[in-house]
């Protein structure tokens, strides 16, 4: 088939999930199981830097699999893990949020809400600074308003129990994703993150200004102490 012959086998992770090289022009990349969904996702957000790049995808004994870019790259829990200040250094946990804003940016730019962020689906990358992965349970929304359908992923926000979601779904997760890594006191911005109310949560604009803002004054007092 032509996959074999453009990628040669290079290391199974799982049954799911495989690294392999390009026979050609060296580069590595993931392939793994995944669905038309996802996909069409991806296909969707092919000018995103932000998102996990695909280069193509294929069905195999009537499964699809993805061909990932593949990044020597570590997932944000293991990020927090390692960086002992970002349990202790509101600068670090706020530039944390705000690369994970700026990236849920460009699907919201896109109309794609993500619909499953967790710290897992989130990568860093020593060239790349962050990107997203897991995008199959993302959804279309042409408008910032609530549309009804089940959401699949692990990620949680109030109006998923009623069946609904998004744009500002994402939100909310990013909010929940702050309080989880953040032991000092946050402003009440975060709370308006995690409104109940869908329509009164910020947009994910709305955001980036707050956590930007919020990183020069942390860098001016720096500076100044």
């Amino acid at each position: 088939m032509w996959f074999r012959f453009k990628y040669k086998f290079v290391l199974q992770h799982s049954d799911a999930v495989a690294l392999y090289r390009h026979r050609w022009y060296g580069h590595l990349v993931v392939v793994k199981e995944s669905s038309a969904s996802e996909a069409r996702m991806l296909m969707h957000l092919e000018n995103c830097d932000g998102v996990q790049q695909l280069f193509e995808s294929y069905r195999e004994h009537q499964r699809v699999r993805l061909v990932l870019a593949f990044y020597d790259s570590f997932d944000a829990h293991e990020r927090i893990q390692h960086d002992a200040l970002l349990t202790c250094s509101a600068g670090a946990v706020n530039e944390l949020i705000l690369n994970i804003a700026r990236c849920l940016q460009q699907c919201h730019q896109a109309h794609i809400a993500h619909l499953n962020l967790t710290f897992e689906h989130v990568m860093f990358h020593r060239t790349i600074q962050c990107y997203l992965i897991s995008v199959g349970s993302s959804q279309v929304c042409p408008h910032d308003q609530l549309y009804q359908g089940c959401v699949t992923g692990t990620a949680v926000a109030p109006e998923f129990a009623q069946g609904q979601f998004g744009l500002r779904s994402d939100v909310y997760c990013l909010g929940t994703m702050y309080k989880m890594i953040c032991h000092k006191p946050y402003d009440t911005f975060i709370d308006h993150m995690m409104d109940a109310n869908y329509y009164r949560r910020p947009t994910i604009d709305e955001c980036i200004i707050h956590f930007e803002h919020q990183d020069s004054l942390l860098t001016s007092l720096t500076h100044a102490s």
